[in-house]
């Protein structure tokens, strides 16, 4: 019998150079692995230069699942959505700066902006202000 738990074929993993970066990475690696998914890791820049691959991507991390790797630069939020409808992901990970400030404003504008873009199911991995 099939015992793969059903739910995530294609997980898209979002992510900017930060110290952050490196923890969204590993639970979407988790969870690429315990799918049997594909993952789809988009590095989102807004500088000129990009690299050529993703940073904070290791060689370790790539033999763990199957990924593909893409670098886009330009605006954050229409760049994950566009990505996830293209390749009709079933989930997105994201990093998140956690607005402490109040109920009213739990999440960044992107986060935000992915929400409201798309209807597709969203695990953020929050970075408190402090850095924690």
């Amino acid at each position: 019998g099939n015992s793969k738990p059903s739910g995530f074929e294609k997980i898209l993993c979002a992510v900017k150079v930060d110290s952050h970066t490196p923890k969204i990475l590993a639970h979407a690696v988790s969870l690429a692995v315990a799918f049997e998914a594909k993952l789809e890791v988009v590095y989102t820049a807004e500088e000129e230069t990009l690299p050529p691959s993703c940073p904070g991507v290791s060689d370790e991390l790539r033999a763990r699942c199957t990924m593909e790797e893409s670098v886009m630069r330009g605006d954050r939020a229409e760049n994950i959505v566009n990505k996830a409808r293209e390749n009709e992901v079933d989930l997105i990970v994201m990093g998140a700066k956690r607005k402490t400030r109040g109920w009213g404003e739990l999440f960044s504008t992107t986060t935000e902006r992915v929400m409201r873009g798309l209807g597709t199911s969203l695990l953020v991995i929050p970075k408190l202000e402090n850095g924690e």
